[in-house]
């Protein structure tokens, strides 16, 4: 009888031991791991599914931090306009508080007060966050706007707004304090008129009418908009003429001349004469008396807002074409920033200022949430407040409380949200929107993380309650395979026999 080898048969069990061996380490790795397969190659076909979801996962955890970052800047950005609408109403309610109180020599407390909240304004309008100016545009990487002396004073080199603004004041008023009028008197008529055509400083003047019925008014007639009021009789006590101007700062101003008896006519009136050129010549007096006292108070407190409005608003800023600045009759043919400080140093493109700052925030929204601190809504405030702090005046100026109270008017009701006027409120009610995007992706991309994260689970996950049986059902038979073979390595022919 012949008797088989035991060798092939222990062979084929080592292999199969070692198959098992190497399955139960996987189901093992599995259990310890939550993963069906350490690489894609063994995912199958199911590996390009799964590279598509995880790359979908980047983009939103991209998201997420681009929306976090967003809102970081927003909420900073909201912090700020707030307290720059609040300064605004808080240097309006100085402005209302104060008396002209000269306390320094040359400016008011409301003034001093004004110069300080100005400082602030110019801190929060360079608010910044990891290096990043939140209103400068696109221009991020620099302080948007100037410090406050820099853009009162000028650098040494260029002039700051302080001169742009004697310089205008000069010009509009005159050499001879009339605005930049001429008056003429001639027997019983008298004629006021732009002193050079189309210019534009001092006076523009608009029109004349009278109550009375002894009074004619022709005009306005000719390039420089002359008007002739002639008396053609004696006109009665308390009648009138009213001669109405234009002021640089598109405000208009009226001036009410009243016929009297009394010798002098006292403020803002003419003596009835014995004739009507005598009463011609006693306007003129009055007339030329009213222009001049309304040129240093309303001209001059409306020179210094063109030339705030021009300072701020234009990039680089018109200049009166002088020395002398006093018969200038027009402004210098092409200044440059070399002339001017430029008092806004953020990016000033042709592009929207909500445009200046773009993120996306899901695959198919991106957000606008740029803004630039010479935007009208943030520079109104700026601009009227640095031309009321920056007027200086004299106590032995007679007509300095008149200038002082003819700005003061201007400022406060431009503090007050004007209509028509942007505010920095308005500027959040922008951003409040960008904020509600924010919110809406925010949750948006957390769901579809949630979902996406399933669907890889599915794929490359395991049941932890199936491996555990496959592993005890592997375990048991790579016991009884140990054993088989255990029996097979002690069979000899004696053993056998």
């Amino acid at each position: 009888m012949a008797i088989s080898n035991v060798s092939s048969p222990l062979t084929v069990m080592a292999q199969r031991l070692t198959a098992m061996r190497s399955q139960f380490d996987d189901l093992q790795r599995q259990l310890a791991t939550g993963k069906h397969a350490e690489t894609y190659a063994e995912l199958g076909r199911d590996a390009s599914l799964t590279i598509g979801f995880r790359a979908k996962q980047a983009a939103i955890s991209g998201y997420q931090e681009t929306i976090r970052d967003v809102g970081l800047r927003l909420d900073m950005m909201q912090s700020a306009l707030t307290r720059l609408d609040a300064i605004a109403l808080e240097a309006k309610g100085a402005i209302t508080a104060h008396p002209f109180d000269l306390t320094n020599g040359k400016q008011t407390t409301a003034q001093q007060s004004t110069r300080e909240r100005l400082e602030e304004m110019a801190s929060l309008l360079n608010s910044n966050i990891h290096g990043r100016y939140l209103f400068a545009g696109m221009g991020t990487d620099r302080p948007p706007v100037l410090d406050i002396d820099t853009i009162f004073y000028g650098d040494g080199i260029r002039d700051g707004l302080q001169q742009v603004v004697s310089e205008r004041r000069s010009a509009d008023l005159g050499a001879d304090g009339l605005g930049r009028l001429t008056l003429t008197a001639a027997g019983t008529s008298v004629t006021v008129a732009e002193a050079v055509a189309a210019m534009p400083f001092g006076f523009d003047v608009v029109g004349a009418t009278t109550t009375s019925s002894a009074v004619s008014i022709t005009g306005p007639v000719g390039a420089t908009n002359a008007v002739t009021v002639d008396f053609t009789g004696l006109p009665v006590a308390g009648e009138s003429v009213r001669l109405t101007l234009n002021l640089p700062d598109a405000t208009s101003k009226d001036l009410v001349l009243t016929a009297t008896t009394d010798t002098p006519p006292g403020e803002n009136a003419f003596t009835i004469g014995a004739t009507a050129a005598a009463t011609a010549a006693n306007f003129n007096t009055a007339l030329d008396t009213a222009i001049k006292a309304s040129a240093v108070s309303d001209l001059a407190a409306a020179s210094s807002y063109a030339a705030a409005e021009d300072f701020f608003d234009n990039n680089p800023p018109q200049r009166v074409d002088g020395p002398p600045f006093d018969s200038a009759t027009a402004y210098v043919a092409a200044p440059g920033p070399n002339d001017t400080v430029i008092w806004y140093a953020g990016e000033d493109g042709a592009t929207a200022d909500r445009e200046t700052a773009l993120a996306r925030i899901d695959d198919n929204v991106t957000v606008k949430y740029g803004a630039r601190a010479n935007e009208t809504a943030l520079r109104w405030a700026f601009q009227h407040m640095a031309v009321f702090a920056v007027e200086e005046f004299s106590i032995a100026d007679a007509n300095a409380e008149a200038r002082y109270e003819a700005l003061a008017e201007r400022v406060r009701p431009a503090l007050d949200d004007p209509s028509g006027v942007k505010s920095p409120r308005s500027v959040g009610t922008d951003l409040a929107f960008v904020q509600q995007a924010l919110e809406a992706a925010e949750e948006r991309n957390a769901a579809g993380d949630v979902m996406i994260t399933d669907m890889i689970n599915d794929i490359e996950g395991i049941d932890q309650e199936e491996v555990a049986m496959r592993m005890v059902a592997l375990q048991t038979r790579l016991e009884a395979s140990y054993q088989v073979t255990a029996i097979l390595s002690r069979l000899t022919l004696t053993n056998y026999l």
